[in-house]
């Protein structure tokens, strides 16, 4: 082989990558962007989080000290901010929408939702929708239920 052919080779594999990696990068800045306003969003609510996941434009936070959850979703100039006290809450659940495909059910929303000890409406936490969210669940119900194991834990530790 020779050096030229080499140059091409290489030349065109970095013009194959380069559009990957920048497509990674801007996904990391936003990411970062966005559990800076989730961090300033639970400042701006005297909290101190001990867990966080980020994922397809939320973030999800757990204050241990005023035992707290924190989420925030913010696509394109759509915001949702929730502060959800687990001392007002008896129970966490996962809630599954599903619609049919041709062959099988396909999960639609994914949701943690809560009963309150005062039977009053506390809201849900949307970890995904599929007319949200452009792509199929990636991770979102393994991260559901991470979450209802710890809610649900908190939850037995303080009663």
């Amino acid at each position: 082989m020779d050096k030229s052919t080499l140059i091409i080779g290489f030349s065109f594999l970095a013009l194959a990558i380069i559009p990957f990696l920048i497509v990674n990068f801007n996904a990391k800045k936003e990411e970062k962007k966005r559990i800076s306003k989730f961090r300033e969003f639970v400042r701006d609510n005297n909290g101190n989080i001990a867990i966080l996941d980020s994922w397809n434009n939320r973030v999800l936070g757990l204050d241990r000290y005023s035992d707290c959850l924190f989420f925030y979703f913010e696509k394109n100039e759509v915001f949702k901010k929730e502060i959800i006290d687990l001392s007002k809450i008896k129970s966490c659940f996962l809630d599954q929408s599903y619609r049919k495909n041709s062959e099988s059910q396909v999960i639609s929303s994914l949701c943690l939702s809560f009963n309150s000890h005062s039977n009053q409406t506390i809201p849900s936490l949307q970890f995904y929708s599929e007319e949200i969210d452009t792509i199929g669940l990636n991770g979102e119900l393994q991260i559901a239920n991470k979450w209802l194991s710890i809610i649900n834990n908190d939850l037995k530790l303080n009663f």
